[in-house]
């Protein structure tokens, strides 16, 4: 199951406010990983030096499709299922 809809911005633009009050909506699903990233590589983590901040939040970002796709598993049937990223 892939998303139906994506959420796109710039960091700093809104991106996770619009994903939290989205995620509150019954017809919606959202997955709790905001940034899974996976549309930033072909299928492995890119190789960069990473930033302060970003150990923490490896470990929500997605690099195989499978994994991708079990984001949204738990999306009840008929919802639009949803993705956020500011990348």
């Amino acid at each position: 199951m892939l998303p139906n809809f994506f959420i796109v911005g710039a960091p700093g633009a809104g991106t996770t406010a619009l994903h939290a009050a989205l995620a509150t909506h019954p017809d919606l699903y959202l997955p709790t990983v905001k940034e899974p990233r996976f549309f930033l590589s072909n299928g492995t983590a890119p190789e960069r030096e990473m930033g302060p901040g970003d150990h923490a939040q490896s470990a929500e970002w997605t690099w195989s499709r499978a994994a991708y796709e079990a984001l949204f598993a738990d999306a009840p049937s008929g919802t639009l299922i949803g993705e956020a990223t500011p990348y």
